[in-house]
């Protein structure tokens, strides 16, 4: 009884969410557009993170932990180039607060991701509870990221990454099972030993 109610409020909270955000829904909503492509991507960065859970067993949160920091070591290289290049105790002093910047807000969503894996754990079976609760961020996060394309790539790849990190934060992970990568393996383990000796 109890799956069974998760069941039906997982599929009843997806209604909800489709019933704000699907496209059908958006024609006289302001931003509808923004709402339009963030449950695209969100539908797409899913079946990405879906993937590579069932291939190799890790899960969308751990993704997203990995591009937060790999953003954070973007925005080091970036601010480390532009000190190079034009070095001087203002731009030094710049590169500092943005780094700083860069490091909280880090921290911030490196907490926001493991906040939603642990609302996702203990209610498994339903959607993602940040699917709709990060959704401003995300769009905010796009728009950044579309106007940093004509900045350097590194400043460009931090947002692109930090943008990936909350969209994988908003999936809703399969339920954990053996990945194909870890079967393989298992099945040349048992190759690979030896059949025990008979017993004379």
């Amino acid at each position: 009884m109890l799956f069974e109610n998760k069941i039906t409020d997982y599929y009843l909270t997806k209604i909800i969410y489709d019933v704000n955000f699907h496209p059908v829904y958006l024609t006289n909503k302001p931003g509808g557009i923004w709402m339009e492509i963030d449950g695209f991507l969100l539908d797409v960065f899913e079946k990405i993170s879906q993937w590579i859970q069932m291939m190799f067993g890790i899960i969308c949160f751990r993704i997203a932990a990995e591009l937060y920091i790999g953003a954070l070591v973007f925005n080091i290289v970036d601010n480390a180039i532009f000190i190079l290049k034009h070095y001087s105790i203002f731009t030094l002093t710049l590169c500092l607060i943005d780094i700083i910047t860069s490091l909280i807000f880090v921290t911030a969503c490196i907490l926001v991701n493991k906040v939603i894996q642990q609302i996702w754990e203990k209610e498994r079976g339903f959607l993602n509870y940040g699917r709709l609760k990060l959704m401003p961020i995300r769009l905010l996060l796009l728009v950044i990221t579309l106007i940093q394309i004509r900045g350097s790539i590194f400043d460009l790849m931090d947002w692109i990454f930090l943008t990936a990190g909350m969209y994988f934060t908003s999936c809703t992970p399969l339920s954990p099972r053996k990945s194909k990568a870890r079967e393989w393996l298992d099945s040349w383990k048992t190759k690979l030993v030896p059949a025990p000796m008979p017993a004379k």
